[in-house]
């Protein structure tokens, strides 16, 4: 079972909806699912990646939450304004008690030449 003293951060999970405008122009939404979990984020890995007049930052992020259901990879994570998008999550040992989510973070950067 997680500890709550662990659980510092705040996030907002949102869910991707399909809409159609008023000129029949589907579109996706995102629509607050969850809102003010408390979570325990932990950073995983970092990468950096050139691709064409910049940088792609990626970093891979894991939220320790406790159980919510109705989650899948079709959902985002909003942690301090930036936007994660889940690649997993796993629900530990099955017991519906805790989710682990793995998350993606890409960033880029341009750089300008000299």
């Amino acid at each position: 079972m997680i500890r709550a003293g662990y659980m510092r951060n705040r996030i907002t999970i949102q869910v991707s909806v399909d809409t159609v405008d008023e000129w029949n122009t589907s579109h996706i939404e995102w629509q607050d699912k969850y809102k003010n979990i408390r979570a325990e984020r932990k950073f995983v890995n970092g990468k950096e990646d050139a691709a064409g007049s910049g940088e792609i930052n990626q970093k891979t992020i894991d939220y320790r939450i406790r159980y919510l259901p109705g989650l899948d990879e079709n959902c985002r994570i909003i942690d301090k304004g930036a936007v994660y998008d889940i690649i997993s999550i796993h629900n530990i040992k099955e017991r519906n008690r805790e989710l682990v989510i793995s998350c993606v973070y890409l960033s880029r950067v341009s750089i300008r030449g000299v």
